[in-house]
């Protein structure tokens, strides 16, 4: 339904000259396509941010492991800095580590200079579950609540990593 391109056919809407598209890995092209024609004034401009090393829902990549962009929006380019992080951030220094673990045969490497690694990680831990089963959903969702009770951490500081959409989908309905 989502993804039905004609879906605002017989609707007036109203266009704008400028478009950001945060998180863009996560659109689908015909997301994209979308919003670009119903949306998008016929002057304006659409920019799409996004970074592969998020691709949580497993969209297409190109032939240089970057995500896909549907045709007409130019060339990719690339922003090599992060300005999100203090260099001594250690949430920074933890997703640097897991994609170098976990993640350096999908996707290249950033090397962005603002990276430093280290060992200590002060405050940040990793927790995993194990072989998953959806007879454990609740029981993951109970543990999730239970560790952040007892370490005092606010939800929009947890995350929850998985490759399956419908899964953290489920996963978030049963904490909420």
């Amino acid at each position: 339904y989502y993804s039905n391109e004609a879906i605002l056919d017989n609707y007036a809407v109203d266009r704008y000259k400028t478009i950001l598209i945060d998180e863009a890995q996560d659109y689908k092209p015909e997301w994209q396509r979308i919003i670009r024609k119903n949306f998008l004034a016929e002057d304006g401009e659409m920019v799409l941010f996004a970074d592969e090393k998020q691709n949580i829902y497993e969209r297409a990549v190109d032939e240089e492991k970057r995500a896909s962009i549907i045709s007409g929006f130019g060339r990719w380019q690339r922003l090599s800095k992060s300005f999100r992080y203090k260099q001594d951030s250690p949430v920074l220094q933890l997703s640097v580590a897991f994609q170098k673990q976990f993640l350096s045969e999908k996707y290249i490497f950033d090397g962005d200079e603002s990276y430093q690694q280290t060992a200590f990680l002060p405050g940040i831990s990793l927790s995993t579950v194990g072989t998953w089963s959806a007879g454990r959903l609740l029981d993951v969702a109970e543990l999730i609540v239970a560790i952040a009770k007892r370490e005092c951490i606010h939800p929009n500081d947890i995350t929850i990593v998985s490759s399956k959409e419908d899964l953290l989908r489920e996963v978030d309905f049963a904490i909420r």
